[in-house]
C-alpha cells in the first residue's frame, strides 16, 4: 500500500504522464455483404510498466467521445470521470480506453443498443484487441452514467474473462429486474447519494449492490446537489471528488477493504427519497403496492402530497422495466415549502404486484366508476403513510394527473376526516377514442364534477389548459362551474394553450407553481414567507 502512495503522490507531482495518445480502429462484427463493422478507440497508456487496461463502455449515443483536432487525439467529453483521473490512473500503469460509437451506426446507437448483442460483441472484440496488444493483461470494464448500466448489461452475458468493473453514477433506474448475479466479475459501484440527479438515484445503485453483492461506496457531500443536475459538473459524476475515486479503485484493486461511505452520511440521501411498500385489498386478498417517498429536511412531521399517477401503457418503462413512480422535479414545489411528496404505484406499476387494470370504458354511464376504482388504492396509500412519524396526520393533500387526477377528486368527494384540499392536474373522464380531438360538452365529465360539488368539502385547485386533447376548453369550465353550483368550492386555473398537448400542464412548473403556492397557503399547509 505504501508502495501505491508514493506513486500516485509521484504523479500528482511530476503531472501528466509522458505519452501520448493514440487512436485505433478495432474490427468487430461482420456485415451483410462480406464487410466489417468497426469500432474506433482512444488509448491513453502509460509509457512503461503497463499493468492493466480500463476500458469504458460510452453512454448516450456513444457519438464524439473519441476525438481528433488537427491530427491530434484528445476526449471528445474531458470531464466525464475516467478522462478527468486517466493521468493518474497512468501513474498507476493503468491505460484508460474508451470507445466511441461502432461504424454501422454513426450517428449514434438507438435507446436499447447497450442490451443488444451486436454491442456487446463490439465490447468484446476491443477487450481482446487489448489483451492481444499486451500480451493478455487483465482488463477492467468502466462506464458513467448509462454507461456503467450498458457494462453491466455486458458483463451478465459475457464469456470473457474481465478482471472487473468500476462504474460512476450509473443509470440504473431501468434496470430493477436486473439479474444483478449473473455478473461473474467483481463489481465496484461509485455513487453520490447527495446529487440531486433524477436519473442516477442511490436506491437503484443500493438494489444492485445487494443482488449482485458488488462493492457500493457511498459519497456524500457537504449538502445535497442544488438542482436537478446530472451533467459532468455536479455530484453524479463526483465533480471535485478525483482524489476520492482514485484512492477507491486502488484500495479495490488492491482488494484492500473499502469504506461504505465517504463523507458525511448524515448529509442524508437527497431529498430523503425513500421506498415503502404497502398492502391495498383489491378483488381476492392484498396487494403489495410500491411508493416513493420524498421528505423536506428535518424532523417533521410534514403536512403531505399524495400524487397519483395516470394511466400508463403497456409500452411504459414502469411496466415494461419496473421502474420506480416518481417526478424528482415535481415534487421539489412542494418539498421547498416544507411538504412532504408520496408517489403510489398502481397494481402492476413499477414493483407493484398484480395486472394494470385498463377495462374501463368510456360508455359506462357513472362518471365516478374509474375514480371510485383508484380511490381504494389512493386510501390505502394514505392509511400507510399517516402512520409514519414523520407525516402530519391531518395535513393531506390529495392530486394527481389526468386518471390521477379524477381519481384524487373523487377521493376528495369522499371527505376523508384527515383531508386538507385536492389538486388537480388535468383529471376527467374523456368521451373521445383516441385519435379524436375533444370538442364540444362531454355531459359524463360535467355530471361527475356536479356530483363531486355536491359531496366536497375542502377547497378544490382545478389546473388545465385550453388545449387539452382529452376535453374541451368549453367542457373544462362547465365542470367548474357545475361543482361550485352544486356546493363545491374551487379554483380554475386554465391556462392558455400549450406547447404539444395541453393534458401534460402538470410538466410546466414555472406555469403553475406560483397558483400552487397560494392554495396552499390558503388550506394552511404552506406560509407565504416559504
Amino acid at each position: 500500500m505504501l508502495r501505491i502512495a508514493l506513486c500516485l503522490l509521484l504523479a500528482a507531482l511530476s503531472g501528466p504522464c509522458a505519452a501520448a495518445m493514440e487512436i485505433a480502429n478495432v474490427e468487430t462484427r461482420y456485415l451483410r455483404g462480406g464487410k466489417r463493422a468497426s469500432v474506433r478507440i482512444l488509448i491513453n497508456a502509460p509509457e512503461s510498466g503497463l499493468k492493466a487496461w480500463l476500458l469504458e463502455v460510452p453512454g448516450g449515443r456513444a457519438v464524439g467521445w473519441v476525438k481528433e483536432t488537427e491530427g491530434k487525439p484528445e476526449y471528445g467529453f474531458s470531464l466525464t470521470p475516467f478522462a478527468r483521473i486517466s493521468e493518474s490512473l497512468k501513474g498507476l500503469g493503468i491505460a484508460h480506453v474508451v470507445m466511441d460509437a461502432p461504424s454501422d451506426h454513426p450517428g449514434g446507437v438507438p435507446g436499447n443498443w447497450f442490451e443488444d448483442p451486436d454491442h456487446h460483441q463490439d465490447i468484446g472484440r476491443v477487450a481482446q484487441f487489448l489483451r492481444d496488444k499486451s500480451g493478455a493483461l487483465p482488463v477492467y470494464l468502466g462506464g458513467y452514467a448509462s454507461g456503467a448500466a450498458a457494462a453491466l448489461a455486458y458483463g451478465a452475458q459475457a464469456s470473457d474473462n474481465l478482471a472487473g468493473m468500476v462504474l460512476v453514477g450509473g443509470n440504473y433506474t431501468q434496470m430493477r429486474e436486473f439479474s444483478a448475479e449473473r455478473v461473474r466479475a467483481p463489481v465496484l459501484m461509485l455513487h453520490a447519494a447527495s446529487n440531486r440527479c433524477a436519473s442516477a438515484p442511490v436506491i437503484e445503485a443500493r438494489e444492485l449492490a445487494r443482488k449482485g453483492r458488488y462493492a457500493l461506496v457511498e459519497i456524500y457531500n457537504k449538502e445535497w446537489g442544488r438542482a436537478n443536475n446530472c451533467g459532468t459538473g455536479s455530484q453524479t459524476a463526483l465533480h471535485g471528488r478525483d482524489a476520492d475515486l482514485i484512492a477507491a479503485i486502488t484500495k479495490w484493486i488492491a482488494r484492500e477493504p473499502l469504506p461504505e461511505a465517504i463523507g458525511d452520511p448524515k448529509v442524508g440521501v437527497a431529498f430523503n427519497e425513500q421506498v415503502h411498500f404497502f398492502d391495498s385489498g383489491s378483488g381476492l386478498g392484498s396487494n403489495r403496492l410500491e411508493m416513493t417517498l420524498y421528505l423536506p429536511r428535518g424532523a417533521g412531521p410534514f403536512p403531505l402530497l399524495v400524487f397519483n399517477h395516470g394511466d400508463i401503457t403497456s409500452e411504459s418503462s414502469h411496466i415494461r422495466r419496473k421502474a420506480r413512480v416518481r417526478d424528482f422535479d415535481f415534487a421539489t414545489v412542494f418539498l421547498d415549502l416544507g411538504v412532504a411528496v408520496g408517489f403510489p404505484a398502481r397494481p402492476g406499476v413499477g414493483m407493484s404486484q398484480r395486472s394494470y387494470q385498463r377495462d374501463f370504458s368510456r360508455n359506462d354511464g357513472d362518471a365516478l366508476y374509474k375514480g371510485r376504482v383508484h380511490a381504494k388504492e389512493i386510501f390505502a396509500a394514505v392509511e400507510y403513510l399517516r402512520k409514519l412519524p414523520q407525516i402530519a396526520r391531518d395535513r393531506i393533500v390529495l392530486s394527481g394527473q389526468s386518471a390521477g387526477g379524477f381519481a384524487s377528486s373523487t377521493a376528495g368527494g369522499m371527505n376523508p376526516d384527515w383531508l386538507a384540499g385536492v389538486i388537480n392536474f388535468a383529471g376527467g373522464r374523456t368521451d373521445i377514442r383516441q385519435g379524436e380531438q375533444a370538442s364540444g360538452q362531454n355531459r359524463m365529465m360535467i355530471e361527475g364534477f356536479a356530483e363531486l360539488g355536491r359531496t366536497t368539502r375542502v377547497p378544490v385547485l382545478l389546473v388545465f389548459a385550453e388545449n387539452d386533447s382529452r376535453y374541451s376548453a368549453e367542457t373544462i369550465r362547465a365542470c367548474h362551474e357545475a361543482f361550485v353550483r352544486e356546493g363545491g368550492k374551487a379554483t380554475l386555473a386554465l391556462y392558455p394553450p400549450q406547447p404539444g398537448d395541453g393534458h401534460f400542464v402538470i410538466t410546466n412548473r414555472a406555469l403553475w407553481s406560483g397558483e400552487v403556492k397560494r392554495y396552499l397557503v390558503s388550506i394552511g399547509l404552506a406560509t407565504a414567507e416559504n
